[in-house]
Formats: structure tokens, C-alpha cells, sequence
């Protein structure tokens, strides 16, 4: 008995997760990025100087064969004290984020 198996469809699979993984550093920023616009859109304070809105920011912190990170804060010292009166949004776009990186995991592997 034979058997045949052609490993085309196969290859292409995997070539599609590679570049897909490959792009995981690019995807995830995109989210954070995302993060970022919608808590200078949406948050509460009195934007007097613009200083804490511009600083509200997404970056890549590492990209090595085992780990992808991705960063989104508010970099003024007093943030802390803006987040604590609920005058940011930083959490909820912090989950917005999360969901979005998730969703293109859940995307790369079904």
C-alpha cells in the first residue's frame, strides 16, 4: 500500500503563520497606537497645556524570539494623579488594546 501525501497546502499554511508572526511587533504597536488616540479623544481632564495628551503614547519596548512588548502610557509625572480622580480613560483603552492584540492571536491561529 501507498500513500501520498502532498505537502503543498501545507507549506503555504506555513509560510501564511510566518509572516503573520512576523508581523505580530507591527500588529500589536497598530493596537496600542489605538489605545493611545482613544485616550486623547475620550478622557476628562482640562487639557490646559497638552502636555499629558501628547504624552500619551504607544511604543515597542522588546522584540526578541520569545517575547513582544508593547507599551501604552500616559508619561507625565502626574498622571498617576489624573488616573486616580477618574479623569483618564487610560485603563479602558489599556483593555481596548488588549482585546484588539487577542483578537489578532485569535485571528493568526483559526
Amino acid at each position: 500500500m501507498k500513500v501520498l501525501v502532498k505537502l503543498g497546502g501545507i507549506k503555504a499554511l506555513e509560510q501564511k503563520a510566518l509572516a503573520a508572526i512576523a508581523a505580530l511587533p507591527k500588529t500589536m504597536l497598530a493596537a496600542a497606537s489605538s489605545g493611545a488616540a482613544y485616550e486623547r479623544g475620550t478622557h476628562a481632564y482640562r487639557n490646559r497645556t497638552g502636555n499629558l495628551e501628547r504624552s500619551t503614547q504607544a511604543k515597542t519596548l522588546r522584540v526578541s524570539g520569545s517575547e513582544i512588548r508593547v507599551q501604552l502610557a500616559m508619561m507625565m509625572p502626574y498622571a498617576g494623579y489624573v488616573r486616580a480622580r477618574g479623569l483618564s480613560n487610560i485603563d479602558e483603552a489599556a483593555e481596548k488594546t488588549t482585546d484588539m492584540i487577542v483578537s489578532s492571536f485569535a485571528k493568526l491561529a483559526g
